[in-house]
């Protein structure tokens, strides 16, 4: 894979992970939310930040733990204080980046007991570091003005109270790096090998660079055009907090991704390092977190009598729709690009 190509791989995994831990975050907020009322949640949304950390270094990772919090932060904020609004919203995700520090061991090590013993400690890290940063806040802030808990002391009660939503988050991400290891490890690293020569028939790339590509583009620039208005109008301003509407946040930034995209991928097909499947592949990951959020607000919707859970239906079938037409067209360039591959060795032979 040539250098150009690398880094467009990258930025796109870089959006689409932040994509998927900013949904596992709603997810997992709005199963807890009366569990943990001063904020926080169990969930496994930091596996996002910690598989790019892995895959491609501590620096993707910190860019999707900053952009995580920035789309936390661009829904709902309580604000007492900058530093406070840093540590609660902007950079609890982004520490978890420092499990990169972590992939040169993992990458090098060949036995699969140390290279799972370093999954979990590169998990360890990165929870400990984000609970460092809800810790602290936790212990000048947010304590002195209550106790949920009935723990009097301050240290104390930012201690319990931060770790019994991180500790479980810390155990179930390392389950699920080790599932990830175990099943599919190629999610954890990048090859260094270069990508084989492909082979593929014209007519199957047409439809692909000639039709889906641009209708692609032209959906994610009225998506994100048309629900950025709405969710600046979706602006509300109540005293120490201020909120936006989340569903527009998701659609705007579903736009903006798959414009970015496009865009790079339209890139690669001008240098002729064009990558099909890793193009359809992104849309499908796209699909599938626009469902998942969905599956959120639905139980949302029952758990809080939020609204009609009518239209979140509607999208979520939408959104598998679009993936299952996804996976069949990956299906098919998969079939001819081993048909292809299949008549240059007999060509070769």
């Amino acid at each position: 894979m040539n250098k150009t190509s690398n880094t467009i791989s990258a930025i796109v995994e870089i959006g689409l992970f932040a994509a998927i831990g900013y949904v596992l975050d709603e997810l997992q907020g709005i199963i807890f939310t009366n569990v943990f009322t001063a904020g926080g949640s169990i969930g496994f949304a930091m596996i996002a930040v910690l598989i790019i950390s892995l895959r491609r270094g501590w620096l993707p990772g910190l860019l999707v733990g900053l952009i995580m919090g920035s789309l936390d932060l661009a829904t709902k904020v309580y604000i007492i204080t900058p530093w406070q609004v840093l540590l609660d919203y902007v950079l609890p995700y982004a520490l978890v980046a420092v499990s990169g520090l972590f992939r040169p061991w993992f990458r090098k090590e060949t036995s699969d007991n140390k290279r799972i013993l370093i999954l979990c400690l590169a998990a360890l890290a990165g929870g400990l570091a984000k609970f460092l940063s809800h810790f602290i806040v936790g212990t000048l802030v947010w304590a002195p003005m209550g106790y949920d808990w009935a723990i009097p002391d301050a240290t104390l009660y930012s201690f319990v109270y931060n770790f019994a939503f991180i500790g479980p988050s810390i155990v179930l991400c390392a389950i699920l790096l080790i599932a990830i290891y175990k099943r599919a490890p190629q999610i954890l690293m990048v090859s260094k090998e270069e990508k084989a020569e492909e082979v593929v028939k014209e007519s199957k790339i047409k439809p692909i660079e000639h039709i889906l590509n641009p209708t692609m583009f032209t959906l994610g620039t009225l998506l994100f055009v048309y629900y950025m208005i709405q969710w600046l109008g979706s602006y509300k301003n109540k005293p120490g907090k201020v909120s936006f509407n989340g569903d527009y946040l998701t659609l705007m930034v579903t736009g903006l991704l798959l414009i970015v995209i496009t865009t790079l991928f339209f890139i690669l097909s001008i240098k002729k390092s064009q990558n099909y499947r890793l193009m359809i592949n992104s849309f499908i990951i796209l699909s599938i977190s626009e469902v998942i959020y969905c599956i959120s607000k639905i139980i949302k919707c029952y758990i809080e009598d939020y609204t009609d859970p009518l239209l979140y239906f509607i999208w979520m079938f939408v959104g598998f729709f679009l993936a299952a037409i996804f996976v069949t067209i990956d299906f098919l360039i998969k079939k001819d690009l081993a048909k292809g591959q299949s008549i240059k060795s007999i060509e070769e032979n």
